[in-house]
């Protein structure tokens, strides 16, 4: 048997799923709201296993990137992302999936994307 992954190693994972997730929403017909759903679940758990890999004691079941990035300060590192923008992700994360949510423009669904890319590569190389 292999070894098990950490749990750093499994949020990362499941970050790179939500990636690629948001990725496949934004290619023609664009499903933006999908897109930055899963966008900001990429943030999310890439601030999770940050903050896993740190020594974190417990790993809040939250949506809030703002939380987990204050997670992250405590545990030691700092977070390449303002919180303004980070905030600007956490309504997709609840709102999106229900259908009086508005539908996010075409941007947005892109800049969340880059967004979610540039906080997962920076959560690889900290753990």
């Amino acid at each position: 048997m292999g070894d098990c992954p950490s749990p750093a190693e499994r949020w990362l994972s499941k970050a790179r799923q939500d990636l690629e997730a948001a990725r496949r929403a934004a290619v023609p017909p664009l499903l933006a709201s999908v897109a930055c759903f899963h966008a900001q679940q990429a943030v999310e758990k890439a601030l999770k296993a940050v903050a896993a890999h740190l020594g974190a004691k417990t790993i809040p079941r939250t949506h809030s990137l703002l939380e987990l990035a204050e997670l992250v300060v405590e545990a030691g590192d700092e977070v390449p992302v303002a919180d303004e923008i980070l905030a600007s992700l956490d309504p997709y994360a609840v709102q999106a999936r229900y259908p009086d949510f508005f539908e996010p423009e075409p941007d947005a669904a892109h800049s969340s994307i880059e967004l979610a890319a540039e906080v997962l590569a920076w959560a690889e190389r900290a753990t």
